[in-house]
């Protein structure tokens, strides 16, 4: 598809680094990419499921599997949101809008 015209200045970034730590609730070099905090939630998970853990154990764990799994809603909620599409318009003209999901 050949696109004539020119792109908006506020085409948002959408490559931004994820990994800052104001924006998905790790610090203290705890893991801060989306993948990272997967696998962190997967390994509570397993690690809970396991067995084997006194009550003190089970609830830190606990504790962080629900701050990472907020750190991941919020993350992919962010990310919804950069979700632009290109949209052509009768003078050839390009301009990004938000993707509706109802389209």
């Amino acid at each position: 598809m050949e696109m004539n015209g020119k792109m908006n200045d506020d085409m948002p970034d959408m490559f931004e680094d994820m990994s800052d730590d104001t924006q998905n609730g790790t610090s203290g070099g705890e893991p801060g990419t989306f993948e990272e905090i997967l696998k962190r939630l997967e390994t509570i998970v397993a690690e809970m499921e396991g067995g084997g853990l006194s009550l003190e154990e089970s609830i830190k764990l606990y504790e962080e599997g629900i701050s990472r799994a907020e750190s991941l809603t919020t993350m992919l909620r962010d990310t919804r949101e950069k979700v632009m599409k290109l949209v052509q318009d009768r003078n050839g003209d390009v301009s990004l809008e938000p993707f509706d999901e109802g389209e």
